[in-house]
């Protein structure tokens, strides 16, 4: 049933974004494993997107985040300043975390409607040598985390991350905008 279900939305332009079984949202990786199971006395509920708004929708939900992570970032470099390291690897967690959603969404989202990044620039500088770029500057916030040098994170995250944010924010509201535009493609 899911299976026919989704190639008629497709056919359609949509995909189905969320199943539901008695009021029960089914994780993606459980649907597999209820395969075989019979529906005949449950309710089943299907929802269904178009993949741009889906896309645009995605990377705007990142940009939320990514403002929560930019709070957690001065915050992290202010209890870093105030000796408080432990409060401040827990405020750069939630950050990273927010990260590594921003990341996904730009290229998730690029993958669903077929925006080719290698072919993308934004301010001057391809698409796919920012999310390099933004894996680098993980990597030195890990070195930093490991050497225990409180005094760089806290420089990084006052001085480096907050111009890194704005640009990424810049650049996910542009991506979500041009994936609205779209007309080509699924």
């Amino acid at each position: 049933m899911l299976e026919a279900a989704r190639e008629h939305l497709q056919s359609r332009g949509r995909m189905i974004v969320e199943v539901r079984l008695d009021g029960r949202t089914i994780p993606a990786g459980e649907l597999d494993d209820r395969r075989g199971t019979s529906i005949s006395e449950v309710e089943v509920r299907l929802y269904s997107a178009e993949p741009r708004e889906l896309a645009a929708l995605t990377l705007r939900q990142a940009r939320l985040q990514l403002s929560e992570a930019s709070t957690a970032q001065v915050e992290a470099a202010e209890l870093l300043q105030q000796d408080e390291p432990s409060e401040a690897l827990a405020r750069i967690g939630l950050a990273m975390g927010a990260w590594q959603h921003a990341q996904q969404a730009v290229l998730r989202g690029s993958q669903l409607v077929e925006l080719n990044l290698d072919e993308l620039t934004f301010d001057h500088q391809p698409v796919t040598k920012m999310v390099s770029d933004l894996l680098e500057q993980f990597q030195t916030l890990k070195q930093l985390i490991t050497r225990d040098d409180t005094l760089g994170l806290a420089d990084a995250l006052a001085y480096e991350w907050p111009e890194t944010t704005d640009r990424w924010d810049r650049l996910m509201e542009h991506l979500a905008t041009r994936i609205e535009e779209r007309t080509e493609g699924p």
